[in-house]
């Protein structure tokens, strides 16, 4: 497994945190928008609802009751991605917010399909949109195929819902050059 970091911090502007104009300029990629909302893999008992159209959409994920801690949503990281940042550091932000006024605690692993992955990291995510952001060193290889995020929505196990609103990447501004 190859560790990395991560850290959390608030949105400017109080927007939705949707991907914006400036985003290519920055580096990012998008690997995940509310549009793509019928990819998500969601066969592990969490539900994904699209709410919101235009830069306010986002995907509310719940668990199901029966579901339990560990279920997650599974979202493609697609293997043209992992190939354009292969052996470089790379940042993956997370932008989501808990649906409720109380804090929630969300997970999120990822797998690279040969090219590296990441240890399972908690996010605590209160009721404004954030970025979640890892920080992750790929190996030097072609991807096996494409990889995926896991997201677990609420690992307390209460069955509270979280917002999503993109996820991105992009390389490591540290590493660049």
């Amino acid at each position: 497994t190859i560790g990395g970091t991560a850290t959390s911090t608030s949105s400017s502007g109080g927007d939705s945190g949707g991907l914006g104009v400036n985003d290519a300029e920055e580096g990012w990629v998008s690997v995940f928008a509310p549009a793509d909302a019928g990819a998500l893999d969601t066969s592990n008992g969490v539900s994904a609802e699209l709410n919101g159209s235009g830069n306010e959409a986002y995907v509310v994920l719940k668990p199901g009751e029966q579901s339990g801690r560990d279920s997650a949503v599974s979202i493609e990281f697609g293997k043209g991605i992992i190939d354009t940042f292969r052996g470089k550091k790379i940042v993956i932000n997370i932008q989501a917010r808990a649906s409720t006024d109380d804090v929630i605690q969300m997970s999120v692993g990822c797998d690279f399909a040969g090219a590296g992955s990441c240890q399972r990291t908690r996010f605590g995510l209160e009721n404004q949109v954030t970025d979640n952001l890892l920080s992750v060193q790929l190996d030097d290889v072609s991807p096996e195929a494409s990889g995926s995020i896991s997201i677990v929505p609420d690992i307390d196990g209460k069955g509270r819902a979280i917002e999503l609103y993109s996820i991105r990447v992009r390389a490591d501004e540290e590493t660049a050059n």
